[in-house]
């Protein structure tokens, strides 16, 4: 099974919320060194060693034709360290009205060919969360895991948020069948741009426990 086969995406609205930090897993905190590119029409394709989940990141930034890119603006992806030690900065920039659509997936070795993570992620929470440093447009994004073949997605329209934000995906809200949260073979995430030119920043993706009921 090809990687490039995996990645479903469809689109869902739902209100942002920011939660605070609470018992988490990470899957990929962007720490394992730096990575750059741009281009105006294709795709990029890279793997990178570290210490997310799998131990290997695929990421693919995908540009399309003169049709959805009129001004033949460039997409850039920028993984980068900053000044937190407890994670990294996974970037990207649209070009005047480029739509990059940005795929992420573990499970896969050094070549980027597929190797199941068989990861029991119930016993480490019940839900992903995602870290943004902040977005000015709005994103589509889009979570799919597989097992043995079989998948399952959710996702959200993220309005802009200039400021850090967190966006939970519940297990529970996934749908498709045949899924065992007790044995994922392959995460995928998938961002999208909605109106083009968006810039925004990711810095952590985890596994997280639910949130704990205020005292008092």
């Amino acid at each position: 099974m090809n990687v490039g086969t995996l990645v479903v995406t469809v689109s869902a609205t739902a209100l942002l919320g920011t939660l605070p930090v609470s018992a988490q897993t990470p899957v990929d905190d962007f720490t394992s060194g730096s990575y750059s590119a741009a281009i105006r029409s294709g795709e990029d394709v890279n793997v990178q060693p570290g210490t997310m989940m799998g131990s290997y990141r695929y990421t693919r930034m995908i540009v399309g034709d003169e049709a959805a890119n009129p001004r033949g603006g460039a997409g850039v992806l920028d993984i980068m360290e900053g000044d937190n030690p407890e994670h990294g900065y996974f970037v990207v920039s649209g070009g005047y009205q480029v739509y990059p659509r940005i795929e992420l997936l573990y499970g896969v070795d050094a070549l980027g060919q597929n190797a199941p993570l068989h990861e029991n992620l119930a016993e480490l929470g019940d839900r992903f969360r995602l870290h943004f440093d902040g977005s000015d447009g709005t994103l589509n994004v889009n979570l799919e895991v597989f097992t043995n073949g079989a998948y399952a997605i959710h996702g959200y329209n993220l309005p802009p948020n200039r400021q850090p934000f967190t966006q939970d995906f519940n297990f529970a809200d996934f749908e498709g069948a045949g899924v065992d949260w007790a044995n994922i073979d392959y995460i995928v995430l998938v961002v999208q741009s909605t109106s083009g030119s968006e810039d925004w920043a990711l810095t952590k993706i985890e596994i997280a426990q639910p949130q704990p009921d205020p005292i008092g």
